[in-house]
């Protein structure tokens, strides 16, 4: 399969991802690292495509709980393999594996762009929010946006934030 998202269940960007693949139908396969596990091979192939520092997610709460010690002690990428390798949750999600492609983090944009450059693009891309679950010919106020012959569908209506906020 030419795509593969890997990540975890839980994450908001390996939700959104997997929604707007599944909106647009894109063939695509889910890889858990919780469930599937994760490989040295995975790893080493996703370092020839990025730093290995930006695989690892210094962001989260996984990095936070580990000891300082611990940290200091990821200064390559061999040791970032045996890190996360040991603790899989560390890496950044999704990795999206298109073809020969990698692509680290959710981006309507970046996906889209990498699908066409493979052939693999949708036909009529749905635009709408970024795939979390809103219906993406409607804004907000439920009115139904404008005709694909009219030109691409506004944007989703914001309410004004409140003085002094």
């Amino acid at each position: 399969m030419p795509v593969v998202v890997y990540g975890i269940t839980p994450c908001d960007q390996v939700r959104k991802t997997l929604a707007w693949l599944n909106a647009n139908g894109v063939d695509h396969r889910f890889h858990d690292f919780r469930r599937d596990g994760l490989s040295g091979e995975s790893l080493e192939r996703w370092c020839s495509h990025v730093p290995w520092n930006a695989l690892l997610n210094k962001r989260g709460q996984t990095w936070r709980g580990l000891p300082e010690v611990r940290r200091r002690q990821v200064v390559d990428q061999s040791s970032a393999i045996e890190l996360l390798l040991e603790q899989p949750t560390l890496v950044k999600r999704p990795v999206i594996e298109i073809e020969d492609g990698l692509l680290l983090g959710f981006s309507i944009d970046r996906i889209d762009e990498a699908l066409h450059r493979h052939g693999l693009a949708p036909p009529d891309r749905v635009h709408g929010d970024n795939g979390a679950g809103r219906h993406p010919a409607r804004d907000r106020a439920g009115a139904t946006a404008a005709s694909p012959a009219a030109g691409p569908a506004p944007g989703p209506v914001r309410p004004e934030k409140p003085a002094g906020r």
